[in-house]
This record gives structure tokens, sequence and C-alpha cells, in this order.
């Protein structure tokens, strides 16, 4: 394997939604090779949708064959990773002067690579079903990289944030209701697109059942086509983007802050992806096999035909009854009904859904109960559930009854207990859970559409797979009336280790400041923050008192808990992020603070974000928590006066 690689250079794939699915490969090379020089030699489309990200040094935009392996030779790159299958590609990697090619030995291209890696194919010598993502990965994967994490990931920029926000601002959106955004063309071709009156058809079914805000997009080319959506809507869009001068940064940005995407086969799909947004893809002619993408939160629509799926561009049937049936098959009643399950599971709707790995173990009346499914297996459990109903905490009753458990008070809690409980299964193994019950007043049920049990335990499944760690949520429930919360219930796991607040300054007179424990602790920081930021989630309470540091002789983790106050801000992120940013420096010793924070906040933006800008902001924000903290500790000594 090339180990000795300084500088690396990686083609991208040609297509927006396979750049997309190119950035596990991505992330896998830069941790591989963590000390190389890494660029990226893209077309402009494709470079537009990776810029910026925290992967590369540096992006080449293509500009013709003869610019391109100019541009190699000036930087003297020594490896070159081919995510394109093209002869051309090969051809500028060679005559760019880079010592080693590697790529996939197709399109008589073989010889001007020194590493061919042959694609898989059948007994009759036609190309086997790949998922793209595994394809690109299997790059990754012949250089020695761990390709394990298949999640697709984006950044966005400020600046295309901050327009976002704008444009939502301008059109009075509502943080209170779901965002939903349809994006009804596609670049490849006709076949793809489904009709645009069943597209409008749809999202008037959302406005009238959900309340929804409907985004429409509209890439350069694409104007006509969300104007023709837009006139058969009955009910008017929140906001035509082909209004707007739009942008693949702007959309990302689009994208990013809405609840769900209902959208065509088309590279936007996999922006949702990245992002964490539930999406609906209606498919036609293409194969969902070729463009599995690994996202429990993607519903696929489509309908198996004899003459599908053809790969087509357009329809190669002739105009009639038979032309174009694998869209025209799919109601608008199939897509809304699979738009609706979604915004229903991540409570943008105030019905109750059985969610992805969960079962309902009771329900009676208007109290409602969920457990994960998958959670006796992870724990050794003989059976969660069993042991739920044994202690009487299958039931919205048996919970708030429930005394056989230590009372965790303090002060400020409300109408909120906390408890710790200790339990033994059946099979004598003793697990620590915390039970949380949330009583509301009158007054606060007004406020709120969803309990703060459900909120906690949907934070927990969004975080989770974000790749944030936390605890597990054992089950959850809820009673309501038809508008609002009364009472709920979550029980969780607990997290192994103890919380920075009370075992930080100890950690760091065992580790010196400069040394390896410590570099691993920072790197371990800025990922947790940094992923719970990328989720599109703030944490409102990112104190060291919520952050849980195991210490064990094969390394350190960091979890995070107290998730009932996370929230997906759709306006003002970054002052969100700063606030949760501002909160962990205020929290943490001054020695780790002097010594290591400036490098902490640089890493943590990655090169997106003006640091100065940043910097500033989190200093006024900290000198606002202090001020704060001196005036309750005079009016305290006053009182006691």
């Amino acid at each position: 394997m090339p180990d000795e690689a300084q500088r690396i250079v990686v083609f991208l794939p040609n297509w927006v939604g396979d750049a997309v699915m190119f950035t596990p490969a991505l992330r896998a090379i830069r941790e591989r090779f963590a000390d190389a020089h890494l660029a990226i030699l893209a077309r402009p489309a494709p470079a537009a949708v990776l810029t910026p990200n925290p992967w590369t040094d540096e992006i080449i935009v293509a500009d013709g064959i003869a610019g391109e392996f100019r541009a190699l030779r000036r930087k003297r790159f020594d490896l070159a990773v081919l995510g394109t299958n093209s002869f051309r590609s090969a051809l500028i990697a060679r005559l760019g002067g880079v010592s080693r090619r590697i790529g996939y030995n197709r399109d008589s291209r073989g010889w001007l690579l020194t590493d061919k890696i042959p694609p898989l194919r059948d007994t009759d010598g036609k190309f086997t079903v790949v998922p793209a993502l595994d394809y690109y990965l299997k790059l990754a994967q012949y250089l020695g990289c761990d390709t394990g994490d298949k999640r697709m990931e984006l950044t966005v920029a400020d600046a295309d944030a901050g327009k976002a926000e704008t444009l939502l601002n301008e059109a009075d959106a509502n943080q209170e209701k779901p965002i939903v955004l349809l994006n009804p063309g596609a670049s490849y071709g006709p076949a793809k697109m489904y009709p645009l009156d069943r597209f409008a058809d749809v999202a008037d079914g959302l406005i009238e059942s959900s309340e929804a805000q409907i985004i429409i997009n509209a890439g350069p080319a694409e104007k006509t086509i969300a104007e023709a959506v837009e006139d058969a809507m009955k009910h008017p869009p929140m906001l035509n983007l082909a209004r707007v001068e739009n942008s693949l940064g702007l959309l990302k940005a689009m994208v990013r802050i809405s609840d769900l995407m209902i959208t065509n086969d088309t590279g936007p799909r996999h922006f949702a992806a990245a992002f964490g947004v539930p999406v609906v893809t209606v498919f036609g002619p293409t194969d969902p096999d070729w463009a599995k993408i690994y996202y429990d939160n993607e519903r696929i629509v489509r309908m198996d035909i004899p003459c599908g799926p053809c790969q087509k561009k357009a329809c190669p049937l002739p105009t009639g009854p038979e032309q174009h049936q694998c869209m025209l098959k799919i109601t608008p009643e199939m897509v809304l009904c699979a738009a609706e399950e979604l915004l229903r599971e991540i409570g943008d709707a105030n019905l109750f859904s059985c969610v992805a790995r969960a079962v309902r173990i009771e329900q009676g009346g208007d109290a409602r109960l969920e457990t994960k499914a998958s959670y006796g297996e992870e724990n050794r459990l003989a059976s969660p559930i069993s042991l739920l109903k044994r202690e009487g905490l299958d039931t919205l009753d048996g919970a708030f009854a429930y005394t056989s458990a230590e009372e965790l008070s303090k002060p400020g809690l409300g109408t909120r207990r906390r408890f710790r409980l200790s339990l033994t299964d059946e099979s004598g193994k003793t697990v620590e859970w915390y039970l949380k019950r949330y009583g509301l007043t009158p007054w606060l049920r007004r406020l709120w559409r969803t309990s703060p049990a459900r909120r906690e335990f949907r934070n927990i499944r969004r975080l989770q797979a974000g790749g944030v760690p936390t605890m597990n949520a054992v089950t959850m429930g809820e009673e309501r009336d038809a508008l609002s919360p009364r009472r709920s219930y979550i029980i969780v796991t607990a997290v192994p280790g103890e919380a920075l607040e009370r075992c930080f300054d100890d950690f760091l007179t065992r580790h010196d400041l400069s040394g390896v424990v410590m570099k691993r602790f920072n790197d371990a920081l800025v990922n947790l923050v940094a992923a719970i930021h990328s989720c599109g989630c703030v944490h409102r309470d990112l104190y060291a008192s919520h952050i849980f540091l195991d210490e064990t002789p094969a390394g350190l983790k960091l979890y995070l808990i107290d998730l009932a106050r996370v929230f997906a801000p759709k306006l003002r992120r970054f002052r969100w992020r700063v606030k949760d940013l501002a909160q962990l420096k205020y929290s943490m010793p001054s020695a780790w603070v002097n010594r290591h924070w400036d490098d902490f906040l640089r890493r943590y933006l990655s090169d997106t974000g003006d640091a100065r800008i940043w910097s500033e902001a989190i200093n006024r924000k900290v000198a606002s928590m202090r001020r704060r903290q001196h005036n309750r500790a005079a009016e305290t000594q006053r009182a006691q006066r």
C-alpha cells in the first residue's frame, strides 16, 4: 500500500449525486493519510457541492485536458485515485506525471493505470449491480482505509446558510410547522421526472394534512418546471427558488433546514441523506440497487413493471397507454402516504407513529408507549419488556406511581422529576436506568405540541444516527388530549464514565497538557461537538456537566447526556451554535481553555468559517454568562444579609 504518499489527488465523480456518494470514501482516505496533502479534481458542479468540506486541502476545478494535466504537473502529486471511470481521467493523471494511478479497469484505460481494480461482472461479462457508494468505497479499501462508515456528509458555507435564513425570514417561516422541499426536476432526463401536476397534488395534501410549508427547488434550467408545479397547486408554496438566484450552495442550505424532501432520483436526494433530512424518493426508470445509500429515513416509492428498470433518459415506448408507466402508475396518494409517515416519525405531526426500530407495547385510550426493539439484544438483557412489566413501568400510571428508585432532585427542575433505577433481570444481569417524569401545567401544555419525553426520545435517535455517542432510550410514554401533551416519561440507560465537571480537574493532573492522551481528548471533543451540529442540532445546555468522559486502558470516549432541550433550529443557526460553544468554554477548566481552546475552535470550524468572527461572538457570550453569574451571586449575598 502507498504509505509513502504525501500528495494525493482524487478525481471526483462527475454527477452531483455521485460526488455526495463519494464522501464516505473521501473521509476514509483522509483518515488513512492524515498528514498528506489531499486535493480533489472535479467539474464545477461537484466541486461546488464539496465546497467547503473538512477533508481536502485543495479543490482543483476542471478546465479542460491541457489545463488539468498542467495543474497536476505543477503540484507534483504522487498518488491519484480515480473516482471517475473514463479513459479521459486516466489519461490526465498519466500526462500529469502522477506516479501511482489507482482506478477501475474499464473504458480501455487499464494500460494508463498502475493499480487496476477489476469491476465486478457476472458470468456473461456484464457489470454486476453494485451500489455506487460501495463501488467508490472499494477504491478506499484498496488503499487500506477503514470503510465501515458509509455515512454521506456535506457542509454548508456560512454565506449560504445566511442567505437561506434570510429567505425564510422574508417568507415568514413558522418554526412550529414542517418545511417540505420539493425537487421536481432531474438533469438526467425526462424519464426520471414524476409528473408535475402530481407533485402539486402531494404538496397540497401536505399543506392540508400537516400545515406543511412548501419550498420548490429549481436549478438554472428548471425554472419552468418549478413554475408549472406552483401553477398546478391549489395552495401557494412558501417559497419558489425559481424566483431567487439559486446555487448548489444555497440548495444545500435549504435542504439542511428542511424537515422533509420529496424528490425524483437525482442529486439533491443525496443532499438530504447527507444532512440527516428524511426524504421520499420517487423512482421510475432507474434501478434503486445501483443508487442504494443505506439511509433509514428514506422511503422509496416505485412500481415494478415488465419493461423496467430500463435506465433510459426518455421512455423508449411509443406514445400510448403503455408509455412511462413506471411513473404514471405511482399515484399522488402513494407519495403522500410515505411523506406523512416520515413527518409523523420526526414528530412534526400530532399523530403518534411506530418509528424505525421501535415497537408499541401498550396503546390504550390516549396513552401511548414505545420501546426500542433492539435494546435487549444490545444490552444482553433477557427481556427488557418483561422487566418493565415486572416493575410496573410499562404504563403511564405505573411510571408516575413508581417509588422503588433513588430520586435525583435539584433546583430548577419545575414539574420534572428524575430517578436512578438499579434493576436485575431474570438472568441475574443488573442494569442502571434513569427515569424522567414530566408533568405539564395547563399553561405549558398550550405551548407544546410534543411532550418533553417524546422530544428526548426523538433527539436520542437523531443524534445516534448522526454518530453522537449518547445514552440509549429504553422506553417512553405520553398521554395527550387532541391538541397537546398532558404528561410523559422516558427511561434511558446510563452512560459509562463521569461528567467532565467532576472528573476533568483530576484528568488534567494525571496527563500532560501537550501529551498524547490530551490530544486524543481534544480529538474526541471536536468530533463530538461537530457531530451534534452536523446533525443540524444544537444542545442548548452544552456544559461540562453534560459531557461524560469514559477513560479505560483501551482509550477514552466522550458521551453526551441530557437531550431534552436539543432541537434543530431552522433560523439563526450561527447564534445557537455560538451559544453551545460559549457554554462549553465557560464550563471547562481555565488551564485547558488557555492552552487548547483556540486550536479546538480552529479544528471545529475546519476552514468553513471565519475564526475571528466566531471567537468574538463566543467571547461576548461567555462575558455575558459571567456577568449573569456575578449578578446572581450578588443577589444571593444580599438576600442572606
